[in-house]
C-alpha cells in the first residue's frame, strides 16, 4: 500500500489515475449511450432496458443494489479524476512561480487550454441529467419507472432537445 501512495504523489501516478478513471467513464458512457439508444426501438424496449437496470444482479443481489454499485464506481471514478486534475494544475502552477521566459514556442491545443471549463459545463450538463431524467425535479411531466414518456415528453421542448444536442 505504501508504493501505491508513494506513486500517487508523484505526477505520473496521478496521471495514472487520471488515466484509468477516464477509462473506466468513458466506458460506463458508451454502456449508458448504447442502453439509451433503446429508445429508438420503442416504449417497451427502453423500459425493459431500465428495468433490467433497476434489478441487475438480480436474484443475489436486491432491486437496485446493483445499479447503486455501478454508481457508486462511477462516482468514486469521478472524484478520482477530478482530484488528481486539480492536484496536477496546483502542482504544475506551484513548480514554476513565474510564467515561461519565451512562450511563442509554446502549442497548446483548443481542448487543453479549454479542459477546466468543459470539465464545469459538463459537470452541470451531468447535474442538469440526473435531475431532469434520473430524479424528475427538472422534468414537468415525469412519470417514475416511464422512461420512453419521459423521454418523449422532454423533447418536445425545444429548450431541452437544444440543452442536449449542445
Amino acid at each position: 500500500m505504501h508504493r501505491v501512495v508513494s506513486l500517487y504523489r508523484t505526477s505520473v501516478g496521478k496521471k495514472v489515475v487520471m488515466a484509468l478513471s477516464g477509462l473506466f467513464i468513458i466506458a460506463w458512457l458508451i454502456g449508458h449511450v448504447v442502453g439509451n439508444l433503446k429508445a429508438f426501438l420503442g416504449p417497451d424496449e427502453i423500459n425493459h432496458y431500465a428495468e433490467w437496470l433497476r434489478e441487475m444482479g438480480a436474484p443475489a443481489l436486491p432491486p437496485m443494489v446493483g445499479l447503486w454499485g455501478v454508481r457508486i464506481l462511477l462516482l468514486i471514478a469521478v472524484a478520482a479524476h477530478v482530484t488528481a486534475a486539480v492536484q496536477l494544475w496546483r502542482q504544475s502552477a506551484a513548480a514554476r512561480a513565474g510564467g515561461y521566459s519565451r512562450s511563442a514556442n509554446l502549442v497548446f491545443s483548443r481542448a487543453s487550454k479549454t479542459m477546466r471549463v468543459g470539465g464545469l459545463l459538463l459537470l452541470a450538463y451531468i447535474v442538469y441529467h440526473l435531475l431532469h431524467l434520473t430524479v424528475g425535479s427538472a422534468h414537468g411531466d415525469f412519470v417514475p419507472g416511464d422512461v420512453y414518456h419521459n423521454i418523449v415528453s422532454a423533447f418536445r421542448n425545444p429548450v431541452v432537445t437544444g440543452v442536449y444536442t449542445l
